[in-house]
């Protein structure tokens, strides 16, 4: 997978990966609808599946 661009064609930045992003191997990629507009696909390992689960599960104690 190809590095994100740092910035959106608007100009405006993209949010930047966090460490536990990268450790969990959370990934992202630009893609382009067919109408022209930008969005963001994000990929996330079997384990940042499950550490995002146990931060929802956290979260509603």
């Amino acid at each position: 997978m190809k590095d994100i661009p740092k910035h959106r064609e608007s100009g405006e930045p993209y949010a930047a990966r966090s460490r536990k992003g990268k450790e969990n191997r959370i990934t992202a990629e630009m893609r382009v609808s067919e109408k022209g507009n930008e969005y963001e696909v994000l990929y996330y390992s079997k384990n940042a599946q499950r550490a995002l689960l146990e931060m929802i599960k956290e979260g509603e104690k």
